[in-house]
């Protein structure tokens, strides 16, 4: 078996040029996986909502009450009515108005 001697120079300038695509490939493997986005959890008071959308807060009651917006209470005796951003973006999104 015969060796094959290669120059210094030559053989460093290989295992950069080598390098240098690994990571160029790890760079593009890395771009193409973003993480799924967390869902959003925020949430609005009825206040909050009203004036996210531009109503009064009786139109956001007639609109919990109704179904036409999803919501939950939050708290003792009653609780407060809270409404997911997401849900309510979504009922504006689908052509919702009230």
């Amino acid at each position: 078996m015969s060796e094959l001697i290669v120059p210094q120079a030559m053989f460093d300038a290989f295992i950069d040029a080598i390098a240098d695509r690994v990571a160029d490939k790890l760079a593009e493997r890395h771009a193409q996986m973003q993480p799924e986005p967390l869902p959003d959890n925020t949430t609005f008071t009825v206040e909050e909502a009203a004036e996210h959308i531009g109503v009064s807060k009786e139109t956001i009651y007639k609109l919990v009450r109704s179904g036409e917006v999803p919501a939950f209470k939050v708290g003792r005796s009653g609780g407060k009515w809270h409404i997911y951003k997401r849900e309510l973006d979504k009922w504006i999104a689908d052509g919702g108005s009230a």
